[in-house]
C-alpha cells in the first residue's frame, strides 16, 4: 500500500474518532455533514465505474457491508437526551473498535491483493469484475457506513423522544 493510501485510512479513522468519540450533541450540523461528505466524495470517486459483468452486484455488496458497519456503529453508540431536550450521542471504545475493524479489513485485503496478485487477478477475471471496482467499492462502503450511522441515530432519537438515557445495544 502506498503512503497516500495509509494517510487516507488514518484520516478517516482520525475524523471518525475526533468528531464522534465522547459525548456530542446530535445537532443539525452533525446530521447534514455526512450527507455533504457523501455527495462530494461520491461525485469525486464513484462516477464512471464499470457497470458490466458483476460490478453492480459487487457494488451492492459493498454498500450492504457499509450498512452493516453503520448499524454496528449505531449499536455501539449510547443516546442521551439532555434536560434541554437535545439528543446527545456517546461513543466509546466499541465505536472505535467498529471503525478499526472496517478499516483493518480494508488494509488486510490490500495486503492480500498485493502479495497474491495472480490469485486476485484470476478471481476478478473469473467473476467478471473490474479492478476499478475495488476502490470504488471501498468508497461506497464508507459512505454507506456514515449515512447508516446518522440515519440510525436520527431514527432512534426520534423514536425515543421521551427517553432520558438509553443504550442502543
Amino acid at each position: 500500500m502506498t503512503i497516500t493510501t495509509w494517510l487516507e485510512i488514518l484520516l478517516i479513522l482520525a475524523i471518525a474518532v475526533w468528531t464522534q468519540m465522547g459525548k456530542r450533541a446530535f445537532t443539525t450540523r452533525r446530521i447534514v455533514m455526512p450527507f455533504i461528505v457523501a455527495v462530494v466524495v461520491g461525485r469525486q470517486y464513484l462516477g464512471g465505474f464499470p457497470e458490466d459483468g458483476h460490478n453492480l452486484l459487487a457494488f451492492g455488496l459493498c454498500v450492504l457491508a457499509g450498512v452493516v458497519f453503520g448499524a454496528l456503529l449505531v449499536l455501539a453508540t449510547r443516546l442521551e437526551r439532555g434536560e434541554n431536550g437535545v439528543l446527545y450521542t456517546k461513543a466509546g471504545w466499541g465505536y472505535f473498535a467498529v471503525w478499526v475493524l472496517e478499516l483493518g479489513l480494508r488494509v488486510a485485503f490490500a495486503y492480500y491483493a498485493q502479495s497474491h496478485q495472480m490469485e486476485v487477478g484470476s478471481f476478478l477475471v473469473r467473476h467478471q469484475l473490474s479492478p476499478d471496482m475495488i476502490g470504488t467499492g471501498f468508497i461506497a462502503m464508507t459512505i454507506a457506513t456514515l449515512l447508516t450511522r446518522v440515519l440510525g441515530i436520527l431514527l432512534l432519537g426520534k423514536a425515543r423522544t421521551g427517553v432520558r438515557s438509553t443504550r442502543t445495544a
